[in-house]
């Protein structure tokens, strides 16, 4: 019942992670603790070369950081730990909230976590004054658009001839200085970062998206699950997926061209790769759309707390999406 084109955009995320699963015991090895979550802060220097390999891991992991902007995980997070206050009457829609329950007392990435891993390595999320301010990546967004605006440059000039040294030029240092930005949030562990927050992402959908939650919610699908619990605070949804999907495309597709992208045959490359300028233009337009931070990229206004029922909201119209994630729905977590 979920979207298909969010069907689908997981498939190519589980595709991407599979093509790399060659790497599984170098990155092992690395971490020495498989779970510990130890990425760099950003800087410049010092970072590691990007191979196609760990592109597609960081397309991967940049689609779940803009999907956490719809708080479609840590909705499933707060119905789980509050499902006994739930009236779920299907007995395989309350299987799948308990299965997700128990997965989160094992080696579960919270929300708190997550916001973490994105802010380090997307600059995407909430800043926390605790993390400093170092760690946080401002620049992968403005150097995204860049490279975005650059193909969208490339292909205007295209259409009326030939184009100029200049927009190939700019594409391609556009394409390098994005690689230079990412090359500094490579580390063993990204691998396993992927892996367990794509299960993490499934389990979550499977459990919104069973009839038997959706029509407690008086809704079809687990976005109106989303819609029912944030009310007001929903962001806009749509605009959230079309970046997650896109920006993942995109670089997916870059990852298979790195060495071209930051040479002279960058235009060519791009030319011959008309669904990438499609996804540059819509990457481009989402943007556009979502709400800002100033400190960032962001996810937006933080959603107030609510009730597991309906559209009623549970405490102060104060309450923020931190104490939405930590508080539950009102009553004690199980």
């Amino acid at each position: 019942m979920a979207s298909a084109l969010l069907s689908n955009s997981l498939t190519h995320v589980d595709a991407l992670i599979g093509s790399c699963g060659r790497s599984r015991a170098f990155a092992l090895a690395l971490m020495g603790d498989p779970y510990r979550i130890d990425l760099p802060a950003y800087g410049g220097a010092g970072g590691a070369a990007v191979t196609p390999e760990a592109m597609r891991i960081l397309a991967s992991l940049y689609f779940m950081a803009e999907l956490e902007g719809t708080f479609l995980l840590s909705v499933a997070e707060e119905l789980a730990s509050a499902r006994f206050t739930l009236d779920i009457s299907d007995r395989e829609a309350a299987r799948l909230i308990e299965q997700l329950a128990t997965a989160m007392r094992g080696d579960w990435i919270d929300r708190d976590l997550r916001n973490q891993i994105f802010v380090r390595v997307f600059g995407l999320g909430f800043t926390d004054p605790g993390l400093g301010q170092t760690i946080a990546n401002h620049e992968f967004e403005p150097r995204f658009a860049m490279f975005c605006g650059a193909i969208g440059r490339l292909d205007d000039e295209a259409r009326f001839g030939r184009p100029s040294f200049g927009a190939g030029a700019r594409l391609t240092m556009a394409a390098r200085t994005l690689i230079a930005n990412l090359g500094g949030r490579l580390l063993g562990s990204t691998l396993i970062v992927a892996e367990k927050m794509s299960a993490q992402l499934r389990l979550a959908i499977a459990a919104l998206d069973h009839r038997g939650l959706t029509t407690l919610f008086r809704g079809r699908t687990a976005w109106d699950v989303i819609r029912a619990v944030l009310g007001a605070d929903t962001p806009d949804l749509g605009t959230r997926v079309a970046r997650a999907q896109n920006g993942m495309r995109l670089l997916s597709w870059s990852a298979g061209r790195l060495e071209a992208l930051q040479s002279d045959a960058a235009a060519a490359a791009v030319l011959a790769s008309p669904e990438a300028v499609a996804w540059a233009d819509a990457w481009l337009r989402a943007v556009g759309d979502a709400p800002r931070q100033s400190a960032g990229g962001g996810y937006g206004a933080e959603p107030q707390r609510r009730s597991g029922h309906g559209n009623a909201p549970v405490g102060g119209s104060g309450a923020r999406a931190r104490g939405f994630a930590a508080g539950g729905f009102g009553g004690a977590p199980a």
